[in-house]
């Protein structure tokens, strides 16, 4: 895993330059170094592609967290998409919903800016000018995208026969596969689920079709 952060900006470039598209790399490290963003570059997750943390007195810097496994252009657009979350919380605090037109303002003038310097393929690009020409966002064009992205979860198949979680009903408590910690789901997102760590009370979402364990 990789962590990048204010402390070390001369390695910024050469790190981002194996991630993200090379038209990308400036912009994406100027938002590194203009927000002082704790950046994680993680091993892959089932459950997740990406995150945004919001600064804690604990924590005070912003914290953004992508799986290193993407492709350049998907790591692009995960990376958009937590980006677009953290000047949401910049801008409007707790008092607005995740993904609400707050968050949609921001994540389409990002992509915008990033399909103006050729970051995607042309196909690609087409695609997210479409996107990101109307407000509310298309979910059913971002699933494309993000099918065309390869950005979708991974499924781990095994001999047993497990649950995801789009099977159980809200309130389950549950335990992802091959993981210790207790969630519990609470209301579903599209394709995925809101749900709270039981021991630290912090809100994630979760991929539907992720394989869990009822507790």
């Amino acid at each position: 895993m990789a962590v990048i952060d204010e402390k070390r900006p001369d390695r910024f470039h050469d790190i981002m330059s194996h991630y993200v598209p090379s038209p990308a790399v400036d912009d994406i490290v100027r938002f590194i170094s203009n927000y002082s963003i704790h950046l994680k570059i993680t091993r892959e997750r089932h459950s997740k592609f990406g995150d945004y943390r919001l600064p804690s007195p604990r924590h005070p810097d912003h914290c953004i967290s992508v799986n290193g496994c993407l492709e350049p252009c998907a790591f692009l657009l995960v990376m958009i998409h937590e980006l677009a979350h953290m000047l949401t919380f910049i801008d409007h605090g707790r008092s607005v919903k995740p993904h609400g037109v707050e968050w949609q303002e921001h994540y389409r003038r990002l992509i915008m800016c990033f399909v103006e310097k050729d970051c995607f393929p042309s196909d690609v690009s087409s695609m997210l000018r479409t996107y990101a020409s109307t407000l509310p966002l298309s979910k059913k064009l971002e699933r494309e995208i993000d099918s065309k992205l390869k950005i979708q979860p991974s499924i781990i198949v095994d001999s047993d026969n497990y649950l995801t979680l789009d099977t159980l009903p809200s309130g389950t408590r549950f335990r992802l596969k091959g993981q210790d910690r207790v969630f519990e789901s609470i209301e579903k997102l599209r394709t995925r689920w809101k749900c709270i760590d039981i021991s630290t009370g912090r809100l994630y979402t979760v991929s539907a079709v992720a394989p869990v364990e009822p507790c």
